[in-house]
C-alpha cells in the first residue's frame, strides 16, 4: 500500500469515525422529549439548542443526561484501555514502569492539563456569542495549526497544500453561513459577539499548540518504539485532570452525582420520571447509543494517536474538515435537516479537498525532519 493510499484511508477514517460521534451525540439526546420550554430553559441557562449536538458537553440541564460524565468516561475508560493493554504489550514489570515514569508523564501533562483553560474560553465565548459566530472562527483551527507547526517544529506547507487549506476553511464557512437552520434570533450584542471571537482563537490556539506538540512527541524516536496504549493513557490521564477542572468550574457535579431527579438541576428528565423519581448518578439518563458514544469516544482516541505518528496535525484537522462534510449529508440522509445544493457542493468540495491534501507531497523540508 502507497503511503498516499494509506494517509487518505487514516484521514477518511478519523473523519468518519468524528461524524459517527456528532451522529451519536445527536441520538443520544432524547430529541423526542424536547419542547419550547424545555429549550428555553436551556437558553436562560448558558445553552444554545442549535449548538448542542456539535458541542454537547457545554450544554447544561438540555440533556437527558449529564454531558460532561460522557467526556469523563471517554478520558477514564482511555485511561484504563490504555494501561492494560500496556501491560498486555510490555509485560507487568516493566509496562508499570513506564505507566509511572515521571519523566513521560511530565513531558505530557502540561498539554493535557492546559486544555482546562481552552475549553472554559470556549465556555464563555459560547455564552456570549452566537452559534454560526464561534463555529465560523473556529474553522482557522486548519491554518492555525499549519502556521504553529512550521513556528515550532520547522515543518512547511507547500503552495499547493496551502492553497488547498485556504479553499477547504471557505468552504466550510460558505456551508455555515449558508444553513437555513441557522438562529434568527441574535445571541447578546455586537460587542459580546466580537468579544467571543479572541475567546474562541484561544480554545483554537490551545487545541492547535497541543496537536503540534502531539505530533512532535508521538514522532520522536524513542516515542515511536513504546506501545501507542502506553502514550495515550498518560495523554488522557492529563486531560481526565482537565475534565474534573471543567466540572468544578461549570458546577457540574450536583446534576451529575445527584441520586433523584429534580427540576431545579434536570430541566430535561427521561418520559415517566418525576421529581424524587430515583436516578443512577454519573450514568443517570444514559441508554444504549449514550454508552455506544462513550465507547466510540475511546476508541477515537487511539485512532487519532495513531493518525499523529503517522501524519500530521495538520491532517488531524483535515479529517475534522471531512467530519463536517460527512455530518452534513447523513444529516440529510436521516432527515435531520432538508437538502440543500448550495451546501451540498461545498460539503462535496471540502471532501474532495481533504482526499487532495492527503496525497499532496510534502514540503522537502518536513520530509527531511521526519526522517531525521
Amino acid at each position: 500500500m502507497t503511503s498516499e493510499v494509506s494517509a487518505c484511508i487514516r484521514v477518511v477514517a478519523v473523519g468518519t469515525v468524528g461524524a459517527i460521534i456528532a451522529h451519536l451525540k445527536g441520538q443520544s439526546m432524547y430529541s423526542a422529549a424536547f419542547d419550547a420550554r424545555a429549550c428555553d430553559d436551556a437558553g436562560a441557562n448558558g445553552a444554545e439548542c442549535t449548538l448542542c449536538e456539535m458541542r454537547f458537553k457545554f450544554c447544561q440541564g438540555h440533556f437527558v443526561y449529564e454531558p460532561i460524565s460522557v467526556i469523563l468516561f471517554d478520558a477514564i475508560g482511555t485511561v484504563v484501555l490504555g494501561a492494560i493493554m500496556t501491560l498486555f504489550f510490555l509485560g507487568t514489570q516493566d509496562g508499570v514502569k513506564k505507566l509511572f515514569s515521571r519523566r513521560l508523564m511530565g513531558t505530557v501533562a502540561p498539554v493535557g492539563l492546559i486544555y482546562i483553560f481552552g475549553d472554559a474560553a470556549e465556555l464563555v465565548a459560547v455564552g456570549l456569542s452566537s452559534p454560526v459566530t464561534v463555529a465560523v472562527v473556529a474553522q482557522s483551527r486548519m491554518l492555525m495549526v499549519a502556521l504553529m507547526r512550521y513556528w515550532c517544529l520547522g515543518r512547511r506547507q507547500t503552495a499547493s497544500q496551502w492553497i488547498t487549506l485556504w479553499s477547504s476553511v471557505c468552504l466550510c464557512i460558505i456551508c455555515l453561513l449558508l444553513d437555513p437552520a441557522k438562529p434568527s434570533r441574535r445571541v447578546g450584542t455586537i460587542g459580546k459577539e466580537l468579544l467571543a471571537i479572541p475567546l474562541v482563537l484561544l480554545k483554537n490556539c490551545i487545541s492547535c499548540g497541543g496537536a503540534v506538540f502531539s505530533e512532535y512527541f508521538l514522532q520522536h524516536q524513542e516515542v515511536k518504539s513504546m506501545p501507542l496504549s502506553l502514550t495515550q493513557c498518560h495523554f488522557k490521564a492529563a486531560s481526565m485532570a482537565s475534565a474534573f477542572g471543567l466540572v468544578w468550574i461549570q458546577g457540574s457535579a450536583p446534576r451529575m452525582f445527584a441520586t433523584t431527579w429534580d427540576r431545579t438541576h434536570h430541566y430535561v428528565m427521561p418520559a415517566g420520571a418525576v421529581t424524587g423519581s430515583p436516578r443512577t448518578p454519573f450514568f443517570g439518563g444514559w441508554n444504549s447509543v449514550t454508552l455506544i458514544l462513550g465507547l466510540t469516544l475511546v476508541a477515537n482516541n487511539f485512532l487519532i494517536g495513531d493518525t499523529l505518528r503517522r501524519l500530521s496535525s495538520v491532517c488531524k484537522y483535515a479529517a475534522g474538515a471531512f467530519t463536517f462534510a460527512l455530518t452534513y449529508a447523513i444529516s440529510v440522509m436521516t432527515g435531520a435537516r432538508p437538502p440543500n445544493f448550495a451546501q451540498a457542493t461545498c460539503c462535496f468540495g471540502i471532501a474532495v479537498l481533504v482526499l487532495v491534501y492527503a496525497v499532496l507531497p510534502q514540503h522537502p523540508g518536513a520530509k527531511k525532519e521526519h526522517s531525521s
